[in-house]
């Protein structure tokens, strides 16, 4: 069982995972989306989505927008 699930960004290969924590400033948890691909010069790009726990399925339709329009130019 691997803790990371294989997707694509901008037409690249790419893998995401989630992590959890509480907020020090607000107490609850949170649910952190992060997603990772590697760019042509060998940088390594990754984009952090964090939302509330008991909200987070609220955001999954925007993170994926977000995800989707990403271009990678090069």
């Amino acid at each position: 069982q691997s803790d990371y699930t294989r997707t694509t960004i901008a037409r690249r290969n790419a893998y995401t995972t989630v992590l959890s924590g509480r907020s020090p400033i607000t107490g609850r948890t949170e649910i952190v989306n992060i997603f990772t691909t590697q760019l042509n010069n060998g940088s390594l790009l990754y984009v952090a989505m964090v939302a509330p726990q008991n909200e987070s399925s609220s955001y999954d339709n925007a993170f994926r927008n977000i995800i989707r329009s990403i271009q990678i130019n090069g």
